[in-house]
């Protein structure tokens, strides 16, 4: 009986595999960047196999060739990140030859030497292509073996109900669509608050505040985030509820973020303005919990992302990275990515009073978050000067957010046949302001929570806004204001979490937060 070879295919979709275990509480299985990921693999392999077969005459000694080529494309970046390789640089000739370069050289010699030993070999590869298809197959059974039983476990999870029994969310204090607001939620990812700014790093970003002061902004200055980390920050604003209601009933040593990026998926805030006859605008970005959203009416996707972070942090470990940076190819390399997606996201956000019809609009913007890609000016970082730590790169990005948002607001609000309402917000400060852990020391905590939060809220007289709002009531208070509704405002707390992790194990931090003057 003629023994069917599958350790080709296997070896192509086992790191990807692998790939998705090792991040397994942040992805679901239908991630379009994992399936498409899976296909992409599955099609080369095969095409790859079948016609190197047809060339050597050979199904074995092309599954060898094929399996030979997947290993290293898949290890590539596993092995340079060895600080042996990393760090690795010498001139011969005056030539220099760091660690791309040397790796590369090894691994074409590699797949160049071995290719050709197993074309001239004069045997049939019978036992090495029986032992390889256990090998293969062992490799897909123990992945398997840790993603299915954690996702099973992970869709029993009976998901929480962010609904208020106070508040009566079908009363509206407007009389018709035509008479509706555009609202927009711009979130920009670790924007630090002004204070902090000042306090521990000496910048002063007072010309920002003002600008949004005489835009007819209200700045909160004393706000902070609620959560600590986007992955609970923005599920607790979009319901309005703290995350002590919003997931009481789950296991509080769950490590999937998953009913996290449902609730922020499929919001309160979005329910309630589609049932007022809101549009909703989705603009998201390469993070899974926003990257795209199968609720909302219109999803603006930069048409060269193909998969979201799951597919650019992949191929950041594969043979392809090096080879994008090098020719230039960068549609897929993260850094010019990130770059393109943030600028076609401005752009489009000022077309967006042009659609028909009231709109709620979203926005996530990985701005000033890391990486460091832009100087304040716009122009490119190079990736040596792109580190968390780096504080000067940090506000460098920040400047530039602040030029862009600056230019934005002014082109929104022409555009606009009524006066918008504008939220400015960020989910989560920055890191690095203080030495040791984002959750460590009361400085280090209130540096992470304390947040820029700005409301332009037209035709209000009294808003009821004040200093220490927090986004929990964000909408509470919009909703009030602008529908009629009787949302209570919740407490302004603060909690933290012990990592990443565990994101259902809250700490109340306010009295740290609120106690540093």
């Amino acid at each position: 009986m003629r023994r069917i070879l599958v350790y080709p295919i296997l070896f192509a979709i086992f790191p990807i595999l692998f790939f998705f275990s090792y991040n397994k509480s942040e992805l679901s299985l239908g991630d379009g960047g994992f399936l498409l990921a899976l296909g992409v693999a599955l099609l080369a392999s095969s095409v790859l196999w079948l016609s190197l077969s047809l060339i050597l005459r050979s199904g074995r000694k092309a599954a060898l060739i094929v399996s030979l080529f997947a290993i290293l494309f898949f290890s590539y970046g596993r092995v340079h990140d060895i600080s042996a390789f990393n760090q690795f640089g010498i001139k011969v000739a005056g030539i220099a030859i760091g660690p791309d370069k040397l790796l590369l050289s090894i691994w074409g010699l590699a797949l160049l030497g071995g290719s050709f030993l197993i074309i001239r070999a004069r045997r049939d590869w019978k036992n090495l292509n029986k032992f390889l298809n256990i090998v293969s197959i062992s490799l897909i059974v123990i992945s398997l073996a840790d993603i299915i039983p954690y996702k099973i476990q992970e869709a029993k999870i009976v998901m929480p109900n962010a609904s208020d029994s106070s508040v009566n969310t079908s009363k509206s204090g407007v009389t018709s669509t035509g008479e509706l607001p555009d609202i927009y939620y711009l979130i920009f990812d670790r924007y630090a608050n002004e204070q902090v700014l000042k306090d521990y790093v000496g910048f002063d970003n007072s010309e920002f505040i003002s600008f949004l002061k005489k835009e007819g902004f209200y700045v909160a200055s004393k706000s902070a985030a609620n959560y600590p980390r986007t992955h609970v920050s923005l599920p607790s604003s979009l319901n309005m509820e703290h995350l002590t209601t919003l997931t009481a009933s789950i296991d509080k040593n769950l490590s999937s973020a998953e009913p996290l990026f449902q609730l922020i998926e499929n919001n309160k805030v979005m329910q309630f303005l589609k049932s007022q006859g809101y549009k909703y605008i989705h603009l998201g970005d390469e993070w899974a919990g926003t990257w795209r959203n199968r609720y909302a009416d219109i999803d603006i996707h930069y048409t060269g992302d193909f998969g979201g972070e799951f597919i650019t942090a992949l191929l950041k470990t594969t043979l392809y990275y090096p080879i994008a940076k090098k020719i230039s190819i960068g549609k897929l390399d993260d850094r010019e990515l990130k770059r393109e997606k943030i600028l076609y996201k401005f752009d489009k956000l000022t077309e967006i009073p042009e659609i028909a019809g009231p709109k709620f609009v979203f926005a996530h913007f990985l701005l000033p978050h890391d990486p460091f890609v832009f100087d304040q000016n716009g122009g490119e970082v190079s990736e040596k000067d792109d580190n968390q730590s780096n504080i000067k790169a940090y506000l460098n990005q920040l400047i530039f957010a602040n030029k862009k948002i600056e230019e934005l607001i002014p082109k929104i609000l022409a555009k606009s046949k009524r006066p918008p309402i504008i939220v400015i917000q960020s989910d989560e400060g920055p890191f690095r302001f203080v030495a040791g852990p984002w959750n460590g020391s009361a400085d280090a905590i209130r540096a992470h929570a304390l947040i820029l939060n700005a409301y332009f809220l037209p035709g209000i007289k009294k808003t009821g806004l004040y200093q220490t709002i927090t986004p929990v009531n964000s909408f509470r208070l919009i909703f009030n204001d602008y529908f009629g509704t009787n949302h209570k405002l919740l407490p302004d707390d603060i909690y933290t979490i012990p990592n990443d992790k565990l994101p259902y194990q809250y700490t109340n931090v306010t009295g740290e937060v609120r106690s540093i003057k």
